[in-house]
């Protein structure tokens, strides 16, 4: 089994106070949506969802993972995610074996021009090395996975905070007028 993490930490000034920013972050299917592609989220419960990422393919293997997200919130002041299931759809020969375990929070506090968030992430995957992939060294493996994944993580956060701000920014406005 090939074991790949990755952690990113971010804090955020945000022009809402924390009780509005937890109230619109959390449970927000239409942000949800807007950050990950309408067409790959799905609804499945209250503050759960599932979640398919595109297929990424290589060297004759194609993967499909697969997540079941959860959102909570503790107060006004700590919101989580967190994976709750992972599978993942492999269109070759064989099935492969993977877990992945992501966890998220955003600890919200007040200050003079709204709400500081502090964004912490971690994610973990062990997964059983596919075909052809078994003849590279298992350390660049490592190297290569481990750079994928912080590029990921730091991909996303880079693509979730404009959203939220702008999203913020238009809610503040329609509450104004």
């Amino acid at each position: 089994m090939l074991e790949l993490a990755g952690d990113i930490s971010r804090e955020v000034k945000l022009p809402e106070r924390p009780d509005r920013v937890a109230t619109y972050v959390h449970g927000n299917e239409s942000l949800l949506r807007r950050i990950l592609g309408s067409e790959r989220v799905e609804y499945l419960e209250p503050a759960l969802y599932r979640f398919r990422m595109y297929p990424i393919g290589a060297l004759g293997v194609s993967l499909r993972p697969v997540f079941d997200l959860l959102f909570e919130r503790s107060g006004d002041l700590l919101l989580k995610m967190s994976t709750v299931g992972c599978s993942l759809f492999e269109k070759s020969h064989r099935d492969l074996s993977m877990e992945v375990q992501v966890r998220a929070k955003a600890i919200l506090s007040a200050i003079p021009e709204g709400t500081s968030a502090l964004i912490q992430a971690s994610a973990w995957v062990s997964m059983e090395v596919p075909g052809v992939l078994r003849l590279v060294p298992r350390r660049m493996l490592e190297i290569a996975g481990n750079a994928l994944l912080d590029t990921t993580m730091h991909s996303f956060a880079d693509r979730v905070i404009p959203v939220v701000r702008a999203d913020l920014d238009e809610a503040r406005q329609a509450y104004s007028q």
